[in-house]
């Protein structure tokens, strides 16, 4: 490491550079800036005293984790001076006595990664950089932008001190409690404006295009307090106020995330609402261990965006543990992230949150929905339902299964067209009447007519739902029963048996007939009360259409 000498340095000085400069020392001066970029590493100093004094070591880094030089009296660095380091003005500092011709040794073990400036001063103080402003962000005289970070920040070629608050004015409007973020690392000042010009840009009382100033006061080194920025330590910036930007006024979500909604439940959809158009937003969802690359699940999310609304709808979708993990393990919580929202300018809405532009987040606690029920039917499976009037569906826990409409699905023969024919039925929810019972609810309805004549009739729920979203082949089956069975043979027969009928026509009948059904029920003589069917006239078999 070179080696730096004041050219008016004493012999022994020169004596002493030559001996630690193998050593990784070098050598520094009273009322001189030295610095390092300490990247975790450890760095070495000496210095010889010209006068007996007390000297101050100053860092100016505020960040105790910088650290600050030590000091020791010896090279070997085992014989450490004492020391009492603290905050002095917000400085990081300590002082140290010391005799003239005498020379003292430092280390510092930094544990920063930024460069960190240190300076060995007197009491009268010695010629030190004057402080200047290196840059100004965003530029002076620029618009000032609400979407992003929301800061002004002044940077400086030394690190420097601070009033703790600003003041930001504009038009008859003024905060003069701004605070004032000391950033060492980067030599700069730092005050945040976003709440505030929105505030009086929502209320009416500056518009866009104005002029709006910040006042910062008691700018000054931190290595030399008594060097002011100008002379008196004020700065002055000057920007231009922006548009208002959209923001978001309402939101909608769900308070608990469930494994299934319903398709169109409202309580599984997401709405937020701006106060502007907007163009652009995209979402995702993930559950389960953030950190593992097998136990964790991501799903992109479908967003609508209507006009000034964007609309997520989480409906109709099953997301159980064992849906979304192989392993089915139950977390807590799921995280939705709505993200890269935009208005109809293609600008990032407002958030007065910091660092997340155009993107809202919400952790829900997760519930996994699953339901056992119960199935009653009257009549049961496999009866026969020829002289049955209604029929009676019993399901436990209400609401737990919906449907659109009650289907039946039978077979009839056509002797017109000499087969058998297939036919299906609806009976809509209106037509059927529902009542709470014992926990459940129970629906009651009539069987139609053609059904009951009707052969191997299947009666399922047409348009089923399950309230958790999980369909199996034994829950269809507690939903679905069958009447009047008869195999392909008894049918065929059947059919047969019809085919070969002739029709009796009577024009005037001489007296009433006697009819039964095949079974040997005796029915009404008016053929036109009669239903379709096969029936006894007389002791002769007589196909009714």
């Amino acid at each position: 490491m070179t080696t730096t000498l004041r050219s008016s340095g004493l012999l022994l000085a020169l004596a002493l550079a030559t001996a630690v400069q193998a050593a990784d020392f070098t050598q520094i001066y009273k009322d001189n800036v030295f610095g390092v970029s300490p990247n975790n590493a450890t760095t070495y100093w000496f210095y010889v005293a010209d006068a007996t004094e007390t000297l101050t070591m100053i860092a100016q880094q505020t960040n105790t984790s910088t650290g600050i030089p030590r000091p020791f009296s010896d090279e070997n660095l085992e014989n450490a001076i004492s020391i009492s380091p603290g905050y002095v003005n917000g400085i990081y500092q300590y002082q140290l006595n010391v005799e003239e011709g005498t020379t003292y040794y430092f280390k510092l073990v930094a544990t920063w990664t930024d460069s960190a400036f240190y300076m060995l001063q007197s009491e009268t103080g010695g010629a030190v950089t004057a402080l200047e402003v290196s840059s100004i962000s965003p530029a002076e005289g620029s618009t000032l932008d609400l979407t992003g970070t929301g800061s002004v920040v002044a940077y400086f070629n030394q690190a420097v001190t601070c009033n703790a608050t600003a003041t930001m004015q504009s038009g008859h409007m003024t905060n003069d409690s701004l605070t004032v973020n000391v950033i060492s690392s980067t030599s700069s000042l730092q005050v945040e404006y976003k709440d505030t010009l929105m505030g009086w840009l929502t209320d009416g009382h500056v518009l866009a295009g104005d002029a709006v100033t910040f006042t910062f006061t008691g700018i000054a080194s931190a290595a030399n307090p008594d060097s002011l920025l100008n002379g008196d330590g004020t700065l002055t910036l000057s920007f231009l106020v922006p548009d208002a930007p959209v923001q978001l006024v309402e939101e909608t979500v769900p308070q608990t995330f469930r494994s299934y909604w319903l398709p169109d439940d409202e309580d599984g959809i997401i709405r937020l609402t701006f106060d502007g158009e907007l163009s652009a937003a995209s979402a995702y969802l993930t559950y389960g261990d953030r950190d593992s690359e097998t136990d964790y699940y991501y799903e992109p999310l479908t967003v609508q965006i209507d006009s000034n609304q964007i609309i997520i709808d989480l409906t109709g979708y099953l997301r159980n543990p064992s849906a979304m993990l192989a392993s089915g393990t139950l977390y807590e919580s799921v995280y939705i992230k709505v993200t890269n929202v935009l208005d109809s300018q293609g600008n990032s809405p407002y958030s007065a949150a910091q660092g997340s532009v155009g993107s809202y987040s919400y952790t829900l606690p997760y519930k996994d929905i699953s339901t056992n029920f119960a199935t009653e039917w009257l009549p049961a499976d496999g009866k026969d339902i020829s002289e049955k009037s209604n029929c009676e569906l019993y399901i436990s826990q209400s609401g737990v299964v919906l449907c659109e409409a009650f289907i039946f699905t039978f077979q009839r023969v056509d002797t017109a067209a000499a087969t058998i024919v297939s036919d299906t039925l609806l009976i809509a929810l209106s037509d059927v009447k529902a009542e709470e019972e014992d926990g459940g609810i129970v629906y009651t309805f009539a069987f139609p007519d053609e059904v009951k004549a009707g052969y191997n009739v299947t009666l399922s729920l047409d348009g089923l739902q399950f309230s958790d979203g999980i369909y199996t082949d034994a829950r269809t089956a507690m939903l679905t029963v069958t009447y009047n069975p008869t195999t392909d043979e008894e049918l065929q027969a059947l059919l047969d048996a019809a085919t070969a009928i002739q029709r009796i026509v009577t024009d005037t009948p001489t007296h009433a007939q006697a009819t039964y059904t095949l079974s040997g029920q005796k029915v009404s003589t008016d053929r036109n009360a009669l239903l379709p069917g096969i029936y006894i006239m007389d002791g002769q078999k007589v196909f009714v259409k």
